[in-house]
């Protein structure tokens, strides 16, 4: 099954369908639609097709079982950032199944969603990368000659992140960062450090408190 929240603003609808949709589109067919205005009926129709093609496997496999859903929720509102949860989950006859959370944030300024360009520029990324790096290592405990589980050249920002009273929060999949068992791995930047880094469309300001209590900011 695939859900979607249901707003009264037609373009975040729009944004939230879309995404659903790109889901179900291998990666050639998911770039060709990338400006593509999807409906609900046409997203109902990529999920049919799913579930049609994970019958005809299961006759031709026999696995214990197939399964696939795309839950969304809505988060909250913080001035002029709208956020949703979007939970992906499939089983397809493993030891275990896989899931991922994608976090949406939207600006209802710009009628976009915000990535990581938006928030900060290549030069503050690069410095919010090791940033976080820092907190992945100094977050784990280490024995004698053990390495980490990811490697300081593969470490990337991910692109799933939601916003906090104090930062912002990066999210990564089982497996990224860490074993299956730890499930998926948050990494924390805090405002007291990145608030500089941001573009200024999302920096804090006194107007948010910033600046007049700097511990709650750490």
């Amino acid at each position: 099954f695939a859900s979607t929240a249901h707003t009264q603003v037609e373009w975040i609808n729009r944004l939230l369908l879309q995404g659903i949709a790109l889901n179900y589109l291998d990666e050639d067919e998911a770039s060709k639609a990338q400006d593509k205005v999807f409906t609900q009926e046409d997203v109902q129709k990529l999920v049919e097709k799913r579930y049609t093609d994970y019958i005809v496997q299961a006759k031709e496999e026999k696995p214990i079982g197939f399964s696939d859903s795309v839950e969304t929720l809505y988060l909250g509102q913080r001035n002029n950032i709208v956020s949703f949860s979007r939970m992906y989950q499939s089983y397809m006859g493993g030891a275990h199944g896989m899931y991922y959370k994608e976090y949406i944030n939207m600006d209802i300024r710009k009628q976009a969603i915000i990535g990581l360009d938006d928030l900060m520029s290549p030069t503050n990324q690069a410095k919010l990368r090791d940033s976080l790096w820092n907190d992945y290592i100094n977050s784990r405990t280490y024995e004698q000659g053990e390495q980490p589980y990811a490697n300081k050249e593969d470490f990337r920002i991910s692109d799933s992140f939601y916003f906090t009273p104090n930062g912002i929060t990066f999210v990564y999949p089982p497996y990224e960062l860490g074993p299956f068992a730890e499930g998926e791995i948050e990494l924390n930047a805090y405002f007291g450090q990145i608030n500089e880094w941001l573009n200024s469309d999302y920096r804090l300001t006194e107007k948010d408190g910033f600046g007049l209590n700097q511990s709650e900011f750490f």
